[in-house]
């Protein structure tokens, strides 16, 4: 590579590989139009070499350009069909040097035959040189280097002949032939720079835009990335999930069974220690769930604490007994936060892909409503999906679908249940029990629809219709004059601004009858806000009702709320009276917590009495009222007054036993 040293620097720059693949292209086929032109210049000229004796020169010359040409040729094919990215860097250089050799033979050519031709000869050899000139400048225009290596190596021996014979033998056609010449070659140099100039804007727009688009992908595989990670753990997200079901299992047919887990309790944590020990412990359980060792699993985050851990294979006893146990050891170690260990149970729900399910999403909610059955039980529970449980769901969803109008449709009615004076065995009161006969599901349980209530917020409207419908009942001719209805408050409607002026509209109905209403409360009702509910329950009393705290003893602070809460009546939970006669701790408790009401100056009502040893024993230990199936179950409103009217007041307990063995559902 002799005269690739003798080059210049700047003529051997690397160039923009994007140039050098376009230049490649460009090239393909130059070597036949080259060759081509040597044998033109052979026919034309070979009659006058032949006079001159130069024909020996002219087929030496000839065979020297086959030559460079079939280098050429085996440079431009040696790479393959298309130059690869990588090669340029190599290729570029060489064909610098070869299209430097190739215009050194054209340019041998001028020396050689323009001293010894006529004008018109010598006009056609310039117009074959400015066609050969013409080449390399339009195909190297891509690499302006090797085009003006080109036209300098061809136009400056052809000028300095054209110069010398000019200056020796001085003819107007030949001087214009040389100006004509000069022209030319000056016209190629400022036309191959001004292309090249061009081509390298376009090439430089070009990977401008490509840049932009690799940045635009970028920015969009950034945007998918987060739109399909959790940010918290760096788990998959519950739309990745499904996609991803959908893709590799729904779709094939794959069988496959989830796993959904939630923590427990999980919701103390960021009120006890800060939301960075709920990220770490989440944190954390993540990375345990997506072990590289657990081959068969591939955890997601869910929403809040839980977690989609998908398996492959079917669900079968032993199998998911096996999962599950791994599992629960998770939570076998405490997270360890700042030092402090943190202990956790956990609660799993379990369901698999059938051929009937053409949809992740089905296959993942299944498993987020075992997992929320499970969690009604806390520590380290499991519940497999089952058609029982769907059609709890969907009984569900109607419940909560139609609780929005449920009292427009006088679907909901008031079930009664007698107190009784357990001193005269008079019925001066009733607790109003709210129930719902559905016209498609049939009897409504109050354990369904009063949580569901709840949940929903519906219960302050379910709670105004019972107080209102308490109100009608009592204003009844029926009803015992006296009388006092026991209505239930939950702890929602406390934050119900209508509610002390719906209980004063109540109360003022009832003035002249002499019967009133009784506001039943919870100790979960004062242990929720008990500065407002203490102040809602002064104002209650002010207004004239009475006061009951309900399932007294079943709390963490009763006596608490007995010194603190202002209230007319205690009942006792059923929990206490079940055992009355059978534990003596229980029934020692029990009358310690009557007597305690005595000295108090408040009723006690003794809720869940069955038997009648129960109902003895309550009235040895001074118990006031009792209620419960031993006397009556809970009616509706017109087997309610016809009890009454029937009802004799008899403090004999026998006699009332004979009695009072109508069982009313």
């Amino acid at each position: 590579m002799v005269i690739k040293g003798l080059l210049p620097s700047w003529a051997i720059q690397r160039q923009q590989p994007e140039l050098t693949q376009q230049l490649y292209t460009e090239l393909r086929g130059y070597e036949y139009l080259g060759t081509s032109a040597a044998v033109l210049v052979l026919l034309v000229f070979w009659e006058k070499t032949a006079a001159n004796h130069l024909h020996l020169f002219l087929v030496i010359w000839l065979g020297v350009m086959f030559c460079l040409y079939t280098l050429q040729w085996r440079l431009l094919r040696e790479a393959g069909p298309e130059l690869s990215y990588e090669a340029t860097k190599r290729w570029a250089p060489r064909n610098r040097v070869m299209a430097f050799l190739i215009a050194g033979g054209w340019a041998a050519l001028g020396p050689l035959l323009i001293w010894q031709l006529d004008p018109w000869q010598t006009l056609a050899l310039a117009l074959l040189l400015f066609s050969v000139l013409a080449m390399p400048v339009s195909a190297y225009s891509n690499d302006y280097p090797s085009a003006l290596l080109s036209v300098l190596a061809i136009a400056v021996p052809t000028l300095t002949v054209l110069l010398i014979k000019q200056f020796s033998q001085p003819i107007a056609s030949q001087f214009w032939l040389l100006a004509t010449f000069g022209t030319g070659a000056l016209l190629c140099l400022l036309s191959g720079h001004r292309l090249s100039q061009a081509r390298r804007r376009a090439i430089n727009e070009q990977n401008e835009l490509i840049k932009a688009r690799v940045n635009i992908a970028s920015i969009e595989r950034e945007l998918r990335r987060e739109r399909d990670t959790d940010p918290q753990t760096g788990l998959g997200n519950r739309r990745w999930f499904e996609h991803y079901l959908q893709q590799n299992y729904v779709a094939p047919a794959t069988p496959f069974y989830i796993i959904a887990l939630s923590i427990d309790r999980f919701s103390d944590v960021t009120p006890s220690f800060g939301r960075h020990a709920a990220d770490f412990i989440l944190q954390d359980l993540a990375g345990q769930l997506n072990h590289p060792e657990a081959l068969r699993q591939l955890a997601a985050r869910g929403d809040s604490d839980c977690f989609l851990i998908l398996y492959e294979g079917m669900e079968s006893g032993l199998e998911i007994e096996e999962t599950v146990s791994q599992l629960f050891k998770l939570f076998k170690s405490p997270f360890c936060w700042q030092n402090q260990p943190l202990t956790f149970t956990c609660s799993l729900g379990v369901a698999g892909w059938h051929s009937h399910l053409d949809d992740s999403a089905h296959v993942i909610e299944n498993a987020l409503l075992s997992m929320r059955e499970a969690a009604k039980t806390l520590g380290n529970s499991f519940r497999m999906h089952d058609s029982k449980l769907q059609e709890n769901v969907k009984r569900q969803a109607i419940l909560r679908r139609e609780l929005v109008e449920v009292t427009e449709r006088d679907e909901l009615f008031l079930a009664l249940q007698p107190k009784v004076i357990l001193a005269s065995g008079q019925v001066t009161s009733a607790e109003a029990l709210l129930r719902w006969m559905h016209p498609e599901l049939g009897f409504v349980s109050p354990a369904d629809f009063i949580p569901l209530a709840e949940s929903t917020g519906e219960i302050i409207v379910l709670g105004r219709w019972v107080i209102n419908e308490a109100t009608r009942l009592l204003l009844k001719q029926d009803m015992p004059s006296g009388f006092c209805m026991a209505v239930n408050v939950s702890v929602l409607q406390f934050t119900d601004p209508e509610l002390i002026p719906t209980v004063a509209r109540a109360l003022k109905k009832l003035e002249g009858s002499g019967c009133t209403l009784e506001i039943e409360i919870t100790e979960s009702v004062f242990m929720e806000d008990s500065a407002r509910v203490i102040k809602a329950v002064k104002e209650l009393i002010e207004l004239g009702a009475k006061v009951a705290l309900d399932d007294f003893g079943t709390g963490y602070s009763s006596l608490a709320t007995i010194s603190q809460l202002p209230h007319h009546t205690l009942k006792l939970d059923k929990s206490f009276v079940d055992a009355i006669t059978t534990d003596q701790k229980q029934a020692t408790i029990v009358k310690a917590i009557i007597q305690g009401a005595l000295l108090m100056g408040v009723d006690l009502v003794a809720e869940g009495v069955e038997t009648k040893a129960q109902c003895e024993l309550l009235r040895d230990f001074g118990c006031q009222l009792i209620q419960g199936y031993y006397f009556a179950r809970p009616m509706k409103e017109d087997e309610f007054f016809s009890w009454i009217k029937n009802y004799g007041h008899e403090p004999d307990l026998e006699s009332l036993e004979k009695r009072l063995s109508v069982s009313v559902t």
